[in-house]
This record gives structure tokens, C-alpha cells and sequence, in this order.
């Protein structure tokens, strides 16, 4: 899923570890030049990391992981908040109002506070 990571993911010692790398590389590829293939990637593997079972504690639950090492940022940085239309559903964003409040980031998302 990412070839050009092959290193970053081979080196992480967690998932965790994992997931700030790749939060890094997501905000990078906001460009410029913007890499469309690299941002739909990793919302795809985010989506699959949700699709997984459920671990046992919050260090082996990837659902938990990718909550709190990639989608609780990506409202602070600018491009990739103004993108957020395009990878989620209002419903999911107002599902999601806890995790963009945690760092104190309100946004608006199609004329709607997504951090009631």
C-alpha cells in the first residue's frame, strides 16, 4: 500500500509509532505538490485499520490508534481540515466531534459546527 514508506513502516516499533509516521507523510502530501494517491491511500488503510477486531487495550486496538494518531489531527492542519468533506460524511464528522475537540479545534464542515 505504500512502497515509498518501505523503511518508515519496517522501522516503526508500534502501531502507534507507525501511525505518527504516517500522519507526517499525510501532511506532506498536501503539497505542494498536493499527492492525491499517498492522501486516498492512507485513509484507506485508516478505514481498514477500523475494519479490524477489536484488541484487548487501547495499545493493541487499531481502532483506538488511528483515532488518537491520525484522524484528532487532521483538523490542524489547514489543507487537509478544508478536505475533510471529501473523505467523511457529515454524520461522521459529528460522530468524530470528540476527537477534533480534544486539541480544541472547531471547524466547519458544509455550514455545520462538526464540535458541538
Amino acid at each position: 500500500m505504500f512502497p515509498e514508506l518501505a523503511s518508515v513502516i519496517r522501522d516503526a516499533e508500534n502501531p502507534y509509532s507507525l501511525w505518527s509516521n504516517l500522519l507526517d507523510t499525510f501532511n506532506c502530501a498536501y503539497g505542494p505538490p498536493r499527492d492525491e494517491s499517498l492522501i486516498k491511500r492512507v485513509y484507506e488503510y485508516a478505514d481498514w485499520c477500523n475494519d479490524q477486531p477489536q484488541g484487548k487495550t487501547a495499545e493493541d486496538d487499531l481502532t483506538t490508534c488511528v483515532a488518537v494518531s491520525f484522524y484528532e489531527h487532521i483538523p490542524q492542519h489547514p489543507d487537509a481540515r478544508a478536505d475533510m468533506p471529501r473523505w467523511f460524511t457529515l454524520e461522521d464528522l459529528l460522530g468524530m466531534g470528540k476527537l477534533f475537540r480534544y486539541h480544541n479545534i472547531g471547524c466547519r464542515i458544509r455550514g455545520s459546527d462538526v464540535t458541538p
